[in-house]
């Protein structure tokens, strides 16, 4: 006997459609497919590498047009650094919610930047992947017994791990969550913890008021006090013996672990409420120190000579979180309680990047990438937030940065004009720019105008970016230098859609005022 062969039609399902009660047919719901935001920090890299074969210093790099093109041109933040601003992160890229909904009150990027650790209010520590932003540990490990995980911190060699709890507990693990050691460090809530430059001892803070050092084979060493209230921060500076601390008595104070029977070495005054958190993230220069306050405000300290050198004023909550950049030693970031995220230059007293609704609830932690290029942050809402820097062609005015100064209108190209021309030929604006005056110069900035941040204004020929196309009245091929859009704060035409200090086109220049001439 025969059997009957059943063709079946390509793309018809080979099963009978699902049925409901009353006969009708049930659509099938095929998967969809989940889109992944990745950041790969190699290609930039590798660009930067083949770009050193032709131009061995870093500021010779070629300059990007603003078009989305000029993208895979980018180079990492290393290869501008004099351009701190180019690095700004106010771009979304994607949401990573903690599987427990407790709040994250610490964020840590491993060394190798492969990794996030977030440390919740339950006392879990979720782990997640660095360049895709998946989660690696599912739910998390359990690692400080239920109790809030206040402060995480990699050893200079990022071999250990610091942990501190609400429990007064440090524990020193393996990069792996192994615990190898558990510290009863304080019998109030333990705030933070730093590693000394060698790695051998690590200093905590805690509401007892006392700063303590110990000794990770001995214990404890000694006890600091001289605070009149909790301590809410502590950081060891990375090459000297010396330890910042900071406490809800509206001081921040420096000591000296070898003399700590001597007391501390100097009290800064600045804040008017308590300090939340103070970073000595010395950087290159190893000399400034950064705090933020309840008073809405931002401290940056020289310690060389012991006292306040810039104040930033922006916020609208109790500032709660602050993070030094990397690549750049003046960019910072800084978080506040009405989840809004700011970056500053240490130059500039106004904001570069503002994020008004970076979180729901306040941002309790933000943490760099340590390449520089993505910004992890977090807060009480439950989830972390990632932010990098935006690409050439891309626009300021988001649904996230639309009160940022780079989303802000630049002035008309009439504008920069007029305000060239007031200034003195040469000299300085009103702004401390670099006015191109009568005679004109190689930065024509305007008055309020700079040289690095959003904002900033410079001649620009025909064609927009640093290296625009020929010069108006000028011989075909002659290149015009600039430095970004139209400066100052005029409001007439919009802002191009560019990256902050990469470069824009400007109308209606005229070479007596804002363009030199540079025959190759």
């Amino acid at each position: 006997m025969s059997q009957a062969l059943a063709v079946v039609p390509v793309g018809a399902q080979e099963h009978p459609a699902a049925t409901s009660a009353d006969g009708a047919a049930l659509e099938r719901h095929q998967p969809k497919a989940i889109k992944s935001r990745v950041l790969d920090h190699v290609g930039p890299y590798l660009r930067l590498m083949q770009a050193r074969l032709a131009s061995p210093h870093v500021s010779h790099a070629t300059a990007l047009q603003p078009v989305f093109a000029s993208s895979l041109e980018l180079l990492p933040p290393c290869a501008y650094p004099e351009l701190p601003a180019s690095s700004v992160g106010t771009k979304f890229v994607t949401t990573s919610f903690f599987r427990h909904r407790a709040a994250i009150n610490h964020l840590l990027y491993t060394p190798d930047g492969r990794r996030l650790l977030c440390g919740g209010n339950n006392g879990n520590v979720s782990l997640w992947n660095g360049t895709n932003f998946e989660n690696e540990l599912g739910p998390g490990i359990q690692a400080h017994e239920a109790s809030p995980i206040r402060c995480m911190e990699f050893s200079h060699s990022g071999l250990f791990l610091l942990s501190c709890d609400d429990a007064g507990r440090v524990k020193f693990s393996r990069p792996t969550l192994e615990v190898l050691q558990v510290y009863q460090a304080h019998k109030e809530p333990c705030r933070a913890v730093t590693f000394s430059p060698t790695d051998y001892k690590f200093a905590t803070g805690s509401d007892d008021s006392t700063v303590r050092v110990f000794d990770t084979f001995r214990g404890q060493e000694c006890a600091m006090t001289g605070h009149g209230g909790d301590v809410r921060w502590v950081d060891w500076h990375p090459t000297k013996g010396v330890i910042a601390s900071c406490s809800k008595d509206a001081c921040v104070k420096l000591w000296d672990p070898r003399a700590a029977a001597a007391g501390c070495l100097s009290t800064l005054h600045g804040h008017k409420n308590g300090v939340f958190q103070a970073r000595v993230k010395w950087n290159r220069n190893g000399h400034w120190l950064l705090s933020c306050s309840r008073d809405q405000l931002v401290k940056l300290y020289d310690v060389r000579m012991l006292k306040e050198v810039a104040s930033f004023a922006g916020h609208g909550r109790d500032v709660a979180c602050v993070a030094w950049h990397p690549q750049h030693e003046e960019l910072f970031v800084s978080g506040a309680g009405d989840g809004s995220l700011m970056m500053w230059l240490a130059s500039r007293p106004d904001a570069q990047g503002c994020l008004p609704a970076a979180h729901e609830a306040a941002v309790w932690s933000a943490a760099w990438h340590p390449l520089g290029h993505v910004l992890a942050s977090a807060g009480g809402d439950n989830k972390c937030q990632f932010w990098c820097r935006k690409r050439p062609g891309d626009i300021f005015a988001d649904a996230f940065d639309a009160g940022s100064v780079a989303a802000a209108p630049g002035g008309t190209a009439a504008a920069v004009a007029a305000a060239a021309a007031a200034g003195a030929a040469g000299g300085l604006g009103d702004g401390g720019g670099v006015a191109g005056g009568g005679g004109g110069g190689m930065f024509g900035l305007g008055a309020g105008a700079g040289l690095l941040g959003p904002g900033a204004g410079g001649a620009a020929g025909a064609a927009p970016g640093l290296f625009g196309g020929p010069l108006q009245g000028g011989p075909a091929g002659t290149p015009a230098y600039g430095v970004g859009a139209a400066g100052g704060t005029g409001a007439a035409a919009a802002r191009p859609n560019v990256i902050p200090g990469i470069g824009a086109a400007l109308e209606g220049l005229t070479t007596a005022n804002l363009q030199v001439r540079l025959r190759l």
